[in-house]
């Protein structure tokens, strides 16, 4: 079982998003999404860049085989993931200007 859906707009930008059934061994399976992006490249048109991964028994509790809303927490996941990257280096960023701006006396 394979699900691919192109585009997949937010704010944010444009996803290709690509929902399916992973065998992976003695008869368990996962379900997987791809959260794509294009790119240009002589062997694919789009890259990989946020996996999804929830085992059969887990999927089918948490989201009973609706895969739209699979797919939106995927796409939403790695946005968050982005954005606190992004906060991150932010703040890795103010607290070496501060070090920098340290006159080096504790009072």
């Amino acid at each position: 079982m394979s699900l691919l859906k192109y585009p997949v707009t937010t704010q944010n930008g444009e996803y290709q998003v690509l929902v399916y059934e992973k065998y992976i061994a003695c008869g368990a399976t996962s379900f997987e999404v791809d959260v794509q992006i294009p790119c240009k490249s002589l062997f694919s048109k789009f890259k990989t860049i946020y996996n999804m991964s929830l085992w059969r028994d887990r999927f089918e509790k948490r989201y009973n085989h609706d895969y739209i809303s699979y797919a939106k927490d995927a796409v939403l996941s790695y946005e968050d993931s982005i954005k606190m990257k992004m906060e991150k280096n932010k703040s890795i960023s103010d607290n070496i200007d501060a070090w920098d701006q340290w006159d080096g006396v504790i009072k």
